[in-house]
């Protein structure tokens, strides 16, 4: 067994050496290719920085087991329509229908089990400058356009 991480600025691969079970590596999330599948995925506070987050969800189910776990911190409020609106009921409806969970009161989105999932939305583009979330940091707002229904 193995604990397999990304260090998105790279100021831990070297100390990770000293550490036979742990490998990191210097990527983006959104280039980073899995090795192999996983038994955990776990995002904590990493979700806040990263423009396309439905996307990299999406991504990071696909690299579970069958019987693996994902969980990782969102903020819903950090998700908006292009027009800058709020789609939390709606996300929270089709996170459900997807199989996926979100607990509100911490802010966490979990899913068991490999599963490709297709948000109805479309990644428009990202507001770095989005202001502090609910974990007291700055965040970056990640804006969606609805698909239209197939």
């Amino acid at each position: 067994m193995f604990i397999c991480g990304i260090d998105l600025a790279g100021m831990f691969v070297s100390q990770a050496r000293n550490y036979p079970n742990l490998r990191l590596q210097k990527d983006s999330v959104h280039r980073w290719h899995a090795p192999q599948q996983f038994d955990l995925i776990t995002c904590v506070h990493g979700l806040h920085y990263v423009g396309d987050k439905l996307g990299l969800i999406a991504r990071a189910l696909g690299w579970l087991t069958p019987n693996g776990l994902f969980a990782a911190h969102l903020d819903l409020a950090n998700l908006k329509l292009a027009d800058r609106s709020s789609f939390t009921g709606a996300l929270g409806r089709q996170f459900k229908a997807l199989g996926l969970h979100y607990h509100r009161g911490f802010h966490l989105v979990t899913c068991q089990g490999q599963r490709e999932v297709r948000f109805a939305y479309e990644y428009q583009g990202a507001d770095d400058l989005a202001g502090i979330n609910f974990t007291g940091q700055e965040a970056v707002d990640s804006y969606y356009r609805r698909l239209a229904p197939q």
